[in-house]
């Protein structure tokens, strides 16, 4: 009896894999967060989904594209004790257990939707290194999702990558894919979502997009950065140079568009957490010359035309210090 104490109680905080989680909602198992309360209080736990929300998915997925993404708009505005809301938690009980027989149908409207709604989702989720989390959870779905779409399927990708107004979230599927094929960086990755063939098709779509674009749509997005780095390591190293050449031939433009592609660092103390707004060479020197706009910012912060010119020079200055310093 004492072993057996002594071995649970060390496994009570171990990290689990999300997939032995999958399989113990699936079986609704002791283990799994939807069902472990029933086996001793004989009630579902507070933040585990019902057979209602499962029922509003399938009425409406199988309805329109319109209806999934409204009710995902719902879903997320229910912020649950658990902290997340309900629209993550569904995402990853359909990861885990998928639509009932999904019809191709089902999946395209779920798929349309995603493609129309995630930038929205992505301002009341949490934030990390790998974007928001609504994302990294509508991202295990996408696998299941694609695959039930048969015959359909590219023609639903070129639908969703030349339509979606989730651009952002678009992006973030398209970098991944430029990179897990290898088409840029050295550490292709098996674990693909597209065919050759489809990112071929994704690539064409989302660089016409980008193309399209003016600075202005840029900064009005997530997160412009990562837009004009996806246009770069898609294949055109040029265009975003180009776009962004034009727009800091002046003092206001330079300040505006640097202020846009600033980065963020968070260190954290024992007690405390901070975010720092950096400017490095590496994020950057792909799209302007550094040591060129660093000296004009220089300039600026000292002598420029008025005060609110010399206080948000002062402050990009810092930005760059920043990027120095991490």
């Amino acid at each position: 009896i004492a072993s057996y104490h002594v071995e649970a109680a060390g496994g009570v905080y171990e990290e689990v894999d999300q997939t032995e989680m999958d399989r113990a909602i699936r079986a609704h198992r002791l283990a799994s967060p939807d069902h472990y309360r029933i086996y001793f209080a004989f009630a579902q736990p507070a933040n585990a989904p019902g057979v209602g929300d499962f029922t509003d998915l399938a009425e409406a997925t199988s309805l329109s594209a319109g209806a999934a993404a409204e009710l995902l708009r719902r879903w997320h505005g229910q912020r649950l004790t658990s902290g997340v809301t309900r629209a993550e938690i569904m995402l990853d009980r359909l990861a885990a257990a998928g639509l009932t027989m999904p019809t191709a149908d089902e999946a395209e409207h779920l798929l349309i939707a995603y493609s129309n709604v995630m930038d929205e989702l992505a301002e009341q989720s949490v934030d990390d290194f790998g974007g928001p989390d609504v994302w990294r959870r509508a991202m295990r779905s996408l696998p299941a999702l694609f695959e039930a779409l048969g015959d359909a399927r590219q023609a639903v990708m070129r639908r969703m990558f030349a339509d979606g107004a989730a651009l952002a979230w678009l992006t973030s599927i398209f970098r991944r894919e430029t990179f897990a094929h290898g088409r840029h960086g050295d550490r292709p990755d098996s674990h693909q979502l597209l065919t050759d063939a489809e990112l071929d098709v994704v690539g064409e779509t989302m660089l016409a997009r980008y193309r399209a674009m003016s600075f202005a749509d840029f900064a009005a997005g997530r997160q412009p950065l990562s837009m004009l780095f996806a246009w770069q390591q898609g294949g055109d190293q040029d265009g975003p140079q180009r776009l962004v050449g034009a727009e800091i031939l002046t003092d206001t433009g330079l300040l505006d568009v640097l202020e846009h592609l600033s980065g963020r660092v968070l260190t954290a103390t024992p007690t405390s957490t901070r975010e720092h707004v950096t400017l490095s060479r590496s994020n950057i020197a792909t799209l302007v010359d550094y040591d060129e706009v660093r000296r004009r910012i220089e300039r600026l912060a000292e002598g420029g035309s008025d005060e609110t010119t010399r206080t948000r020079a002062g402050s990009l200055l810092e930005s760059f210090r920043n990027g120095d310093r991490f």
